[in-house]
Formats: C-alpha cells, structure tokens, sequence
C-alpha cells in the first residue's frame, strides 16, 4: 500500500519539473521514487534538468537517471525542491531527519524558490504532538548536549546503528531522537533548541513547504500553504 500510495505522489510531484529546472533533491524513498519518474521523463521527453540532492545515494541516482548535477559545496539559487517527509500536518508543518540527512535537507530546501514534500497518506497527523523528533548534535561533547536536552524536558536516546554503534551522518553528526514531556508547540521547541549549544538542527521544518502531495492507493491529494 505504501509502496503505491509513495509512487502515485512522486508522478504527481514530478509534474512540476519543467526543462531547464535547476531542481533540489532531498534523501529517502519519497524522493527515490520521484527520480525514477523524473528519469523516465528525461528519457520519453527529453527534459534538461540541473540538481543538487542532500545525499550521496540520492545524487547517484540522479545522475544514473539523466541528470546534471551541480556541485554540492555552492548550493545557487534553485526553481524548485522536492523531498519526503517522516510526518506532516494540514498546515505543512513536517518532522524530518529520519534518514539522517536533515542538515543537508534544510540546506537545499532553503535555495528552493518553490519547496514541494511529497509523502503517503499515513503521514499526515493532525498535529506533531508526541511524535519523536530527530536533533542533529555534534559528536564532540554530545553526552554533555544530551543532559541539556534533558534539561529542557525531552526524553532522549541515541540513534544507533544495527552493530550499536551511534549513527553518524555524511557530516559525522550523531542523533538524539527526543520526545516533548512538557506539550510545547513545535515552534517552542524549535525556538528552545536553537538557544542550545551541540544542537545543529532538528528535524522541525515549520512554514516552509508551498505544497504536498499526499498518496493514497486511490490517488492523490494536493495541500497547499
């Protein structure tokens, strides 16, 4: 159902590619499934299309499905962005980071003029209340990090990979996925983490997605900010 539901929003979403798009791309299996389809236009329509994606394996797909890609190290200016979320509300507010590649995601969708998610229909909540949220922290005094966090009345634990070892990103961060004790707002909790010293970014990508496109095996809904 999933896998349906996924493939239907990446067609959808993949409409907006236009010849000539310099485009973002984020990391996840959303945002595989909207490469195969923007590959298979590149090679029945011919579309010229430049993009920079927020992972390796995103950017080798990319590249393997026809297009250019633009060097990672100076993100221009982009016409659009597409990208998968872990959770999202009515209002387009989305948690990320689930993959591990929040940092580099926020970065391309930042250069997005237009940023579009796409996800399926089990992914929209009404609300972000007690869902786990991914905190991207520096590896260098993280268990320190780790007590503010606490602090602030998150319960925490490290993500770990299937050996136990912390999960790092492509960066060499580690992750903390945290849990609000104290019923905040997301913009409260995102306000109060940014203050934090070790804390890179989180997953709280609020307020910035123009669209969604949501995926049922009965078709798709479009959601607009």
């Amino acid at each position: 159902m999933q896998q349906i539901s996924r493939r239907l929003a990446s067609i959808a979403a993949a409409k907006e590619v236009r010849s000539g798009m310099r485009i973002g791309l984020g990391s996840g299996r959303a945002v595989a499934a909207v490469i195969d389809e923007i590959g298979r236009r590149i090679a029945d329509e011919g579309l010229a299309i430049e993009a920079v994606a927020a992972s390796p394996k995103a950017a080798r797909a990319a590249r393997a499905a026809g297009m250019a890609m633009l060097p990672p190290w100076d993100i221009p200016e982009l016409d659009l962005g597409l990208d998968g979320a872990d959770l999202l509300t009515e209002e387009l507010n989305l948690i990320k980071g689930g993959g591990g590649a929040l940092v580099r995601e926020r970065l391309v969708a930042l250069a997005c003029r237009r940023w579009v998610v796409l996800a399926e229909a089990e992914k929209l909540r009404l609300d972000l209340a007690g869902a786990p949220l991914p905190v991207a922290v520096l590896a260098f005094g993280h268990e320190a990090t780790a007590r503010r966090l606490r602090g602030l009345g998150l319960d925490v634990a490290l993500r770990r990979d299937a050996s136990g070892r912390p999960r790092r990103s492509d960066d060499g961060l580690l992750f903390y996925d945290c849990r609000d004790r104290l019923a905040r707002t997301p913009s409260e909790i995102a306000a109060a983490l940014a203050a934090l010293p070790g804390v890179v970014d989180t997953g709280l990508f609020l307020a910035m997605a123009q669209s969604a496109y949501i995926g049922s095996p009965d078709g798709v809904r479009r959601i607009d900010a």
